[in-house]
């Protein structure tokens, strides 16, 4: 028996505690600073529509083409947490510190005496940098509880060898928690290779010697290999590649050379992301600019935290932490680093059969997912292998775990501003368009978000819209145009068909049934009308050749019961509300209430964004008789954005022909033509 052999772990008393509370404050301080003003994003907004469209039942049916297991996990979820985004943001708090620490005791059970390994690579992995979508939290608080039970297996494997009590229980346990992983979840499916390792690991540990701690491995691993084959050929053959081919082995027709060539150069740099660039990304600090008060803040607090959890735990912990002899701790920090070199390296199979971008920017940053076990591993070994004093690992571990945390903040704040941007547009949406005729298209510029799609909008709009929906026939539909013209868009002409499969709904269209949107945050939500918005200078090229197809008497200004935000009611003070409910006045004609909704926000503190907003108020002025305000704000127009002038032209164009003949109104009319240089102007 060797001499780094330890009985397997069954923490008693206290020993336990510390830790995982460190793991906790790290986890509270690097993610949980903005939780109260997080909400919804990507995905999330959909899988939230489908839960009440369908119940948790319903998850059997929006996942029945690619993951048709992954539903079991949401029958014991959503139930508990509904529709609430706070509730979601907790459990993915909640979740990622659990997956932390099985991390921690994953890597106690593999070296016992290595409990600093253990908790440094547990809070590198609670802090680790590449990985930013933790906000996206219905998504992925399922995947973190998913990455738990897998590291859980891989620690119920470790139990069956150390000689605990029935391990036949334990293999068991490990089998059913990788079955339950795997067919559930693809992302993880290359980390089942670090088991033969882990079980190596451990065998030689018990001192057994190289043809028999080769053949052990093996025999032992083999039920699991077993288990990984079935998960393959049942992804081949039963379920195939809905979303993503395995685009590696259909490129096996070109030069094996070139091939390999291009592979391997895909590998390095994917693996020098997944480890040294995230940290870079992390050590880059972002603009002041771009994070505002509120993210300097968040980034202060979130890495003072940090340093303040990690100096208060490894203080604590560093003198039972360093157990044995010099060469024994030396011996399992280099096992440590190999083993997370390997974790780095297998993470990858799926994204490299795949051959997926692996990125640090949104969206692509998700696929760093499965290389957070290795890079955290192989960052704590390293950095106790080359570090040889305890004041300099604690110095450097604090800086990288404070920075860490900091990053982590700071991308929380582009998160909340983006949760404030699309609370904002959809607002806007049910203030302008009170109901629409079902079947509608709504089509846009290229959606102004970065954690938001069409796809994503498409949910929250029939939520809106349709929030007693009865059956799975969607009747609206969110398209951006550049994005989807050419493909599920095929044309921009009358009469093209529209028709979007939406996981477990279905939506039929046509681009004869549509209304065009423009929206730029922070300017308003502009709802196109083909008269009103001839002219806009903001819009492009495909805005332009659409709006002929934006019907706006599709909107129903009077409907029974008028759409609503399903996650913030309105603020009726910002001038993008007023905005809204003065065109929707403009539609219907009634120019009384579009020029009090023009006293009322015109002069206050909330000023229009862009000289187009000012456009319903100029002609709601002008048909009343307030000639001198139709003037005064035509100038403020042009002064706030001079490219509007083509539009106020055609406003006034339409006013001269709408309104009743004085000399006042004339007068106005040419002051407003030559301030605006409106000759050649054309209806």
């Amino acid at each position: 028996m060797r001499s780094d052999q330890a009985p397997p772990i069954h923490p008693q008393g206290k020993a336990w505690q510390r830790p995982v509370a460190a793991i906790l404050g790290l986890t509270v301080a690097a993610h949980g600073l903005l939780l109260p003003w997080l909400g919804f994003y990507w995905d999330d907004l959909p899988k939230s529509w489908f839960l009440h469209l369908l119940g948790p039942l319903g998850f059997w049916k929006v996942y029945q083409v690619d993951r048709p297991v992954l539903p079991w996990i949401y029958m014991f979820t959503t139930p508990l947490l509904g529709e609430s985004p706070l509730a979601w943001q907790g459990l993915q708090l909640a979740a990622r510190a659990l997956t932390a620490v099985a991390v921690w005791w994953l890597i106690r059970l593999i070296w016992p005496r290595r409990k600093a390994l253990a908790l440094l690579t547990a809070m590198f992995f609670v802090v680790y940098p590449g990985f930013l979508q933790g906000p996206i939290s219905l998504i992925y608080s399922h995947y973190f509880l998913l990455y738990a039970l897998f590291l859980a297996s891989l620690a119920f494997s470790v139990l069956a060898l150390r000689g605990a009590a029935r391990p036949m229980a334990w293999t068991v346990a490990g089998l059913t928690s990788l079955a339950l992983v795997i067919f559930s979840f693809e992302y993880l499916v290359g980390l089942e290779l670090v088991r033969p390792l882990i079980i190596g690991l451990v065998l030689w540990q018990a001192g057994l010697r190289r043809g028999e701690l080769i053949t052990r491995s093996l025999r032992t691993w083999v039920p699991y290999a077993a288990m990984f084959v079935a998960y393959l050929l049942w992804r081949a053959l039963a379920i195939g590649f809905p979303t993503y081919d395995p685009e590696l082995f259909e490129a096996f027709g070109q030069p094996a050379v070139a091939q390999l060539g291009s592979l391997a150069l895909r590998v390095a740099n994917d693996l020098y992301l997944a480890s040294i660039g995230a940290w870079v990304h992390a050590l880059t600090p972002p603009e002041p600019s771009a994070v505002g008060r509120l993210g300097l803040a968040a980034m202060g607090l979130a890495g003072m935290g940090a340093v303040v959890v990690s100096v208060w735990a490894l203080r604590s912990e560093w003198e039972r932490a360093e157990l044995g002899p010099a060469p024994e701790r030396r011996s399992q920090l280099a096992q440590g680093a190999l083993l997370g070199g390997w974790c780095l390296l297998v993470a990858g199979v799926p994204i490299w059969t795949t051959l997926l971008p692996l990125e640090l920017v949104f969206p692509w940053d998700r696929l760093t997912l499965p290389f957070m076990l290795g890079a955290s591993l192989l960052a704590a070994a390293l950095l106790l292998l080359v570090i040889r004093t305890r004041v300099g690992v604690a110095i450097l571990a604090c800086l990288l775990l404070g920075l860490g945390a900091a990053s982590h903040a700071a991308n929380a704040v582009t998160y909340v501003r983006e949760w404030e941007k699309f609370n904002s547009f959809l607002a806007q949406m049910v203030e302008r368009m009170p109901g629409l005729a079902p079947g509608t298209s709504l089509l846009t510029n290229t959606i102004p978000f970065t954690y938001y799609t069409d796809n994503s909008l498409t949910a929250p709009v029939n939520w809106a819209y349709a929030p007693d929906l009865d059956g799975t026939d969607m009747p609206y539909l969110v398209v951006s145009i550049p994005q989807r013209l050419g493909g599920s868009l095929a044309s921009l002409q009358p009469g093209t068909p529209i028709e979007r499969t939406y996981r477990a709904t279905h939506f039929t269209g046509s681009t004869s049934q549509a209304i065009v949107l423009f929206y730029e945050p922070y300017d308003c939500l502009q709802v196109l009308d083909p008269v009103l918005h001839a002219g806009m200078p903001t819009l492009s090229d495909e805005l332009v050749q659409a709006l002929p197809l934006s019907r706006v008497e599709l909107i129903d200004a009077e409907a029974e019961v008028p759409a609503r935000s399903p996650f913030r009611g309105t603020d009726e003070d910002t001038w993008c509300l007023l905005f809204q409910q003065a065109d929707l006045a403009r539609q219907q004609g009634d120019w009384a209430q579009v020029v009090a909704l023009g006293d009322r926000g015109l002069s206050g503190v909330d000023q229009p964004n862009d000289g187009s907003e000012y456009i319903p108020f100029i002609e709601g002025y002008a048909h009343v008789g307030r000639w001198e305000e139709a003037r005064r704000w035509s100038a403020a127009a042009l002064e706030r954005n001079p490219e509007v002038a083509d539009m106020l032209c055609l406003a006034w164009l339409r006013i001269s022909a709408e309104t009743p003949k004085s000399d006042l109104a004339s007068a106005t009319i040419d002051s407003v033509v030559s301030l605006a240089d409106c000759e050649g102007a054309e209806p």
